[in-house]
């Protein structure tokens, strides 16, 4: 049992290692990786006639994708996966971000169906839960690819979902990234309605969340992205064509572009300055002077950085802390240079039921001390 334990816990040193970098970093999207589903010996999915292969599209449109987002957003270093026609395991997809400590991980695929009437996107992201029934299908066969590399079993033997190695990754994955991963789908998938490829699914099965085993294997926030439906006329007619992959890839960078300012914390026009080659710092400004003494609220204080527009802060107003050698970020909501006026949003909290634990707090000359 001990044995066992052991090879756990090394098996998923390279997990932490790199869920602690991402972390202790700001909440800046410094890298993404670009990750075109299947290729080489595994073509992925078909058309009916089998002239057309998900392998190739995909590759399309992640090329056009990566090359407007370098263009747009020159300060991210965009990574690929694959940028030719070869086949890459899904570990190693999932480890090539993991590396890179990036920030993002955006996965390409095209969709199949048992005839031509299933059309348009969807999007998923991680789901902390066992993939739901109804799911099972394109789960099991976007998975089946492992079979076909070599010494596939040495690599996937969490595949268990009741394995304590199961259960600790994705503990692990899901705190930290899901929010995220499900705030990108939802933009991706809005996004792509705009390129003619207008879903007839139900509602509740277009944007999703599964146990994509290269999601699962990430340490970031990371999505996979249905494209379309090769088994689709007018899908295909979009995603085979130069135009209709560079309108694909637009719509994915405009979604990203989005995603970024959000998690970053500015405003989207201020996210788009960059593409002019303005080389500006883009902060969130707090509601007081830099250095003055001012009053707030502290709600929690972890080691990860949260952007400030996250769910988590109810809409208000909030400022980070991180004073000298500590290892945590303190979060102040309501930051005001009035002792009165911080003093009355805590009571407004209070009777809200929001943030039971928060307590007073002065912030001065980069230090945080409890108001009694």
């Amino acid at each position: 049992m001990k044995k066992c334990f052991s090879v756990i816990l090394l098996s998923l040193l390279p997990l932490l290692f790199g869920a602690v970098a991402l972390f202790a970093q700001d909440a800046k999207i410094q890298t993404v990786v670009i990750d075109p589903g299947h290729g080489g010996h595994d073509p992925g999915a078909l058309s009916k006639d089998g002239k057309i292969r998900e392998k190739d599209l995909a590759l399309g449109i992640s090329l056009r994708l990566a090359e407007q987002m370098r263009e747009r957003f020159p300060s991210v270093k965009v990574i690929m996966t694959r940028d030719k026609d070869r086949f890459v395991e899904l570990h190693e997809r999932a480890a090539i971000a993991n590396r890179a400590e990036a920030q993002l991980f955006i996965s390409i695929h095209i969709n199949k169906g048992p005839d031509a009437s299933a059309s348009g996107p969807q999007v998923y992201s991680l789901s902390p839960d066992k993939t739901k029934e109804h799911l099972r299908e394109i789960t099991n066969f976007e998975n089946s690819v492992i079979f076909l590399e070599e010494d596939y079993q040495d690599y996937y033997q969490d595949l268990d979902e009741s394995s304590p190695e199961a259960e600790v990754m994705r503990q692990l994955t899901v705190y930290s990234n899901i929010s995220q991963g499900h705030d990108l789908a939802e933009r991706m998938y809005q996004a792509l309605r705009k390129v003619g490829l207008e879903s007839n699914r139900a509602a509740d099965n277009r944007v999703l969340q599964s146990g994509f085993l290269v999601l699962r294997r990430t340490s970031m926030p990371s999505v996979l992205v249905e494209v379309g439906y090769i088994t689709n006329p007018s899908n295909v007619a979009v995603m085979n064509s130069e135009k209709g992959q560079e309108r694909i890839a637009e719509a994915l960078c405009d979604a990203f572009a989005d995603y970024r300012a959000m998690v970053e914390g500015v405003a989207p026009e201020d996210s788009a300055k960059e593409q002019k080659g303005e080389d500006e710092e883009l902060q969130e400004q707090a509601p007081v002077a830099e250095g003055d003494p001012y009053y707030g609220i502290q709600v929690t204080a972890v080691a990860r950085v949260i952007p400030p527009k996250d769910r988590f802060f109810h809409g208000y107003p909030v400022v980070s802390v991180r004073t000298g050698d500590e290892k945590l970020y303190k979060y102040i909501v309501c930051p005001s240079v009035s002792l009165k006026d911080a003093k009355a949003s805590l009571d407004e909290l209070q009777k809200k039921g929001l943030f039971k634990d928060a307590f007073l707090v002065k912030v001065s000359g980069g230090k945080v001390a409890r108001v009694k």
